[in-house]
């Protein structure tokens, strides 16, 4: 960067200044495309109207934003499956929005978060195998699926090449939540519990901000518990430390 000079191109409603750095605005104002809008657009539909012909291919050709990520989920998913990723996807990137974090980096967490679950079993333990997991071998002993947050981890970043670490995070603890979870963890797990497929998805939450994000997810955390126990589901430590925090 030393040695070179950049080149920055204003958006309608975005200001900037030359300065000593090398940044040299151009005095044309251009269309206000959003990147965080086009990848989010491909992530979910593998398509932008938001840019060139010759720029999608580009995308496409590379594989750039997850552009061939539908296409996978459905050959190994179930239809169910699919649609709920889809649309927890969506969720996400809406909620995502309505705190200001980038919308895009929440649509790729949430539409691979359950990359694995449809897998079979055996094949599910094998790509975790090398992982070190706390109380992996009790989660095998007695609820082996949680395990496909992890192993959909794993197919994100060694199918799908992403390097992303809080995008790795988001999709490894959205079944077994821990303490420390970051806010792109939070809003898969919120993303993924509210679907609108779903039965709790008919639960409506109203429009999220940042004064009541946190209390919302609280509220998440213990319908999922509760859910578990009706179910008569192992519930994670983790998980229970993580509620109790949240109390």
């Amino acid at each position: 960067m030393k040695h070179a000079d950049l080149l920055v191109a204003r958006r309608r409603g975005f200001g900037g200044k030359n300065s000593e750095a090398g940044t040299l605005f151009l005095r044309r104002t251009f269309r206000g495309t959003s990147s965080t809008e086009v990848r989010k657009e491909i992530i979910l539909s593998s398509t932008s109207s938001k840019v060139p012909h010759g720029v999608l291919a580009y995308i496409r050709k590379n594989n750039l934003y997850l552009c061939s990520a539908c296409s996978w989920l459905r050959k190994n998913m179930s239809r169910a499956r699919f649609a709920h990723s889809f649309k927890a996807a969506k969720l996400a990137a809406k909620i995502g929005a309505e705190i200001g974090m980038d919308s895009s980096q929440a649509a790729a967490a949430a539409l691979l978060h359950d990359a694995a679950r449809d897998l079979p079993l055996r094949r599910i333990v094998s790509l975790t195998a090398p992982l070190r997991i706390p109380l992996k071998k009790e989660i095998i002993r007695r609820e082996p699926l949680l395990l496909h947050s992890y192993a959909s981890a794993v197919i994100a970043e060694k199918r799908f090449g992403i390097r992303d670490r809080e995008i790795l995070d988001a999709i490894r603890y959205h079944s077994a939540v821990s303490t420390g979870m970051r806010l792109l963890d939070k809003v898969v797990f919120i993303a993924d519990f509210y679907e609108p497929g779903r039965k709790t998805g008919k639960i409506k939450i109203g429009r999220v901000n940042k004064s009541n994000f946190n209390n919302l997810f609280a509220r998440t955390l213990k319908r999922k518990i509760e859910y578990f126990k009706r179910r008569g589901m192992w519930i994670h430590p983790e998980t229970v430390k993580l509620w109790k925090e949240n109390m």
